[in-house]
């Protein structure tokens, strides 16, 4: 049972048990999977994982609310006339995914994991702060395999933080590894993007940039991008 005609939030239970999915293909089971949810917690477990969301929260407006701490760091669009939720969202994530065989089966995406994929989180709207982290040891997707995936997204004090690093297991037995990290405040964005090709004749480089966010002669807000002195080495 799941009531959403109030608040936009669902709330109620949902408990599937043995459940088979019959495909043209394939065949996915799922042992179990239930659904709780109220005004402050969506608990989801099952076989693939486990999914925790407490606090207050719209499922609607966490979007907007992303956006808009992003926003109070970058002026993507005009602060004094966006449009604020009119809930607070507060809230806490914890996500552990086990098992991407649904993926496959239900929509057709080729991805394979052989440890969790883990996510943790907080989101306040009051205090315009976002804590978002996320890792992933190994994936194989669509026969490309991938490992070390890390990424989170914060903001200490005024600062907006972000941080990703993939390394891709290249055919010939080699790696190549991107990181990317940035931080704005201010209308200001300082970018570093590091590449390392791990093979017989070595890639390793690193970008610098900043980028400005401001307003032109017009009103129209527009971003001047500098690129700083950067290192390719090529052995």
């Amino acid at each position: 049972y799941i009531d959403m005609k109030h608040t936009g939030m669902p709330k109620g239970w949902v408990k599937v048990d043995n459940y088979t999915l019959i495909g043209s293909d394939n065949n996915y089971s799922l042992n179990k999977l239930s659904i709780n949810s109220n005004d402050t917690t969506i608990l989801l477990d099952s076989d693939f994982g486990h999914v925790e969301i407490c606090g207050n929260y719209n499922y609607k407006t966490i979007g907007s609310s992303i956006m808009g701490i992003i926003n109070s760091r970058l002026s993507f669009t005009d602060k004094s006339t966006s449009k604020a939720s009119k809930k607070q969202n507060r809230f806490r994530l914890n996500a552990e995914i086990k098992d991407t065989e649904w993926l496959s089966s239900i929509f057709g995406i080729p991805a394979e994991i052989s440890s969790p994929l883990t996510m943790r989180g907080s989101v306040d709207d009051s205090k315009k702060t976002i804590s978002l982290s996320c890792n992933l040891p190994y994936i194989k997707y669509n026969g490309s395999e991938y490992k070390d995936i890390n990424a989170y997204i914060r903001t200490p004090n005024d600062t907006l933080q972000a941080y990703a690093t993939i390394n891709k297991i290249q055919k010939n037995g080699g790696n190549l590894v991107l990181k990317a990290k940035a931080d704005a405040v201010d209308d200001k964005l300082l970018s570093l993007f590091d590449i390392d090709v791990n093979q017989e004749k070595p890639i390793s480089g690193t970008l610098y940039a900043e980028t400005n966010f401001l307003r032109n002669e017009t009103g129209e807000h527009v971003a001047h991008i500098n690129i700083h002195p950067s290192v390719m080495m090529m052995n």
